[in-house]
């Protein structure tokens, strides 16, 4: 991988982790909890393999809880 082609997929991973963040944030139903959740974990998992470290080195594979950080 190029380093500019790099670059942009460490941007998607970026991108999607906010968007599951803010996902699980305002989710209200347990199907699309499971689903952010997930998406988290994918973009833990290709962070760690993008830069060869333990995914948990980057702690967002442990997403925020949405029963308790959801706005009401």
């Amino acid at each position: 991988m190029t380093d500019d082609s790099a670059d942009e997929f460490l941007a998607l991973l970026d991108e999607l982790r906010i968007m599951a963040k803010v996902g699980l944030r305002y989710a209200d139903d347990p199907y699309d909890t499971e689903r952010y959740e997930r998406i988290l974990e994918l973009v833990s998992e290709w962070y760690g393999r993008s830069v060869d470290m333990p995914t948990r080195r980057f702690g967002i594979d442990l997403p925020m809880n949405s029963d308790t950080s959801r706005r009401k």
